[in-house]
């Protein structure tokens, strides 16, 4: 059998040549271990410890990651903050605030200081007691020296994206923590309005703990501020529930993201964004069903 890769131009990733996956000299490895652009000046431990084991291994999940972003709509990490901050991995936390500041291969322009901390702010809604713990203090060191873009930087986010909060408010009064008629009326129109349908979770709320759906729902309309594009919000959510295998949550994030405005491509990618890196096919298979009917019907 011919070789295939033998007629690939050259790909490289940190002097590794990925269209040659079972070849890697000693040159590449010294190369790719010279890269001081990694959390402590070098790779990852992982990727450390496979250049040495098996670089084929290494190679190909490099060449793998480097499909997954072939075809994105625009480039943006925010989601592995995201999911780095609430499952308490500091030092990928800190490599996400490093590649999400301009000048990176992520991005040129960089993204907002006031989109990071709304990020974290979702982490923090997801997981208030568990990883965002671990991570606060990385956190908090990697926004005292962050570098925003310049004032006057396009965004990094698509061009019909918009930061508008009072979309995502459905109008409850929050001066009573009781959950009246016309709190329940409004929340419903809302689902309806935006989401065709009001999620069976919200439904069993308002049934048996009324008052701690207020509580939730007033939480979750107030993570957005100035930051991040209603789109990008319901991305980090819908990215969340796919990363974590939740199919009713990734049926309600796809309906979420799709009366929120989000095209249809945009969704694919962060469907496959947060299947790919954590498990791949099996990851997918879980959510399999409902992606497969939301995408019919967008």
């Amino acid at each position: 059998m011919t070789d295939s890769s033998a007629h690939k131009p050259v790909q490289l990733y940190r002097g590794l040549d990925l269209t040659q996956p079972d070849i890697t000299t000693a040159t590449e490895l010294a190369t790719f271990f010279a890269y001081g652009d990694q959390p402590g000046g070098r790779p990852l431990a992982s990727y450390e410890l496979f250049a040495n084991l098996r670089p084929d291994v290494l190679k190909r999940n490099l060449a793998f990651s480097r499909e997954i972003h072939a075809s994105e709509q625009f480039k943006c990490s925010l989601p592995y903050l995201n999911v780095y901050a609430l499952s308490g991995w500091c030092e990928g936390v800190k490599y996400q605030m490093e590649l999400l500041q301009p000048g990176t291969f992520i991005t040129d322009v960089g993204f907002s200081k006031d989109a990071i901390i709304e990020t974290l702010a979702l982490s923090f809604y997801l997981a208030p007691a568990w990883g965002t713990v671990v991570t606060a203090d990385t956190a908090r060191e990697c926004l005292d020296s962050f570098r925003a873009p310049a004032p006057d930087a396009p965004s990094a986010f698509p061009d019909d994206w918009r930061v508008a909060p009072e979309q995502l408010r459905a109008g409850l009064d929050y001066s009573t923590p009781e959950l009246t008629k016309p709190d329940r009326d409004a929340l419903t129109d809302w689902y309806l309005r935006v989401c065709g349908e009001v999620p069976a979770s919200v439904r069993l709320y308002a049934q048996y703990r009324p008052t701690l759906l207020k509580a939730e729902r007033y939480r979750w309309e107030n993570v957005v501020k100035t930051g991040l594009p209603n789109q990008m919000f319901a991305y980090l959510l819908l990215h969340y529930e796919v990363w974590r295998g939740n199919v009713l949550g990734t049926r309600d994030a796809l309906l979420l993201a799709r009366g929120l405005g989000m095209s249809k491509d945009i969704a694919v990618d962060a469907i496959w964004y947060g299947s790919s890196f954590f498990g791949g096919l099996g990851s997918l298979a879980a959510v399999a069903e409902p992606v497969e009917e939301a995408l019919a019907n967008w």
